[in-house]
């Protein structure tokens, strides 16, 4: 018990200084820039500059890799990829590592195979930020593809007990009922939804779809059971996909239901 409380403290204080300064390896998608001139796929050297950012503990890094790509036509493209790891021996532990592994892992093998058989930069970066409420740490996970979509997730684990948890468990913890829970969703998606676009005139909102978008916010399609959650100050933070007006079907965003 000693152990697992010196483990929480160390948490704490560690996430609190990670949120200060932004979400671990996190970066606004990368633009074209320079790389190194005598290969075409470069790695960046491991350097006081470019060296894997401290970790909490109970988080290890398994892949840091960052460098340039130069397609055929000798436009450069810099990428980013930050892959954690829960750093404990338990079935919950290995079950998120193996479905981070999977997912993220996966795309992240894909995009070099691609650079490899010159085929363009189809992953730009994948990172994480972590949050700490009571004993369950969250790892929230981003990938941020070519065309301007991305993918997140949420991978909770209960640190006490080793489980992995479902969003349904996480409300458990923070005492919200489904429904209410649902219900808080369809309210905060409107309202985010209509603050991104206030400014649209009203034949703006007429030309784009806007109310017909607005409507979708409460849909099924965007509230339901599935939505990813996770604590955070005691208050639950929903993975919300958010209707967008600018050619995609939807954006991630995580809102935090206070």
């Amino acid at each position: 018990m000693k152990k697992l409380i010196l483990t929480l403290l160390a948490l704490t204080l560690l996430l609190s200084g990670c949120a200060a300064g932004g979400p671990a390896g996190a970066a606004e998608t990368a633009e074209p820039g320079r790389g190194a001139e005598t290969a075409e796929t470069a790695e960046t050297a491991v350097t006081a500059e470019t060296a894997a950012p401290e970790v909490p503990p109970l988080i290890k890094t398994v892949v840091f890799d960052r460098g340039t790509y130069q397609d055929d036509l000798g436009n450069e493209y810099e990428y980013s990829y930050e892959l954690p790891a829960l750093d404990a021996e338990t079935p919950g532990a290995a079950a998120v590592n193996g479905e981070i592994d999977r997912l993220f892992g996966g795309w992240i093998r894909e995009a070099k195979a691609d650079m490899e058989d010159r085929l363009g930069l189809s992953v730009r970066r994948v990172g994480f930020r972590s949050r700490l409420w009571a004993d369950v740490l969250t790892l929230e996970l981003t990938a941020e593809m070519d065309f301007g979509v991305s993918e997140c997730r949420f991978y909770c684990y209960e640190i006490s007990t080793g489980r992995w948890l479902s969003s349904a468990d996480v409300l458990k913890l923070l005492g919200v009922s489904q429904e209410d829970f649902l219900e808080r969703c369809r309210k905060a998606f409107r309202e985010r939804f209509a603050a991104q676009y206030e400014s649209l005139t009203e034949a703006q909102r007429q030309d784009y779809g806007y109310y017909e978008a607005l409507e979708r916010c409460g849909s099924e399609r965007c509230v339901n059971p599935e939505l990813m959650v996770c604590p955070e100050d005691g208050k639950p933070v929903v993975l919300a996909p958010i209707p967008s007006l600018d050619g995609a079907e939807y954006r991630w965003q995580t809102i935090r239901l206070d």
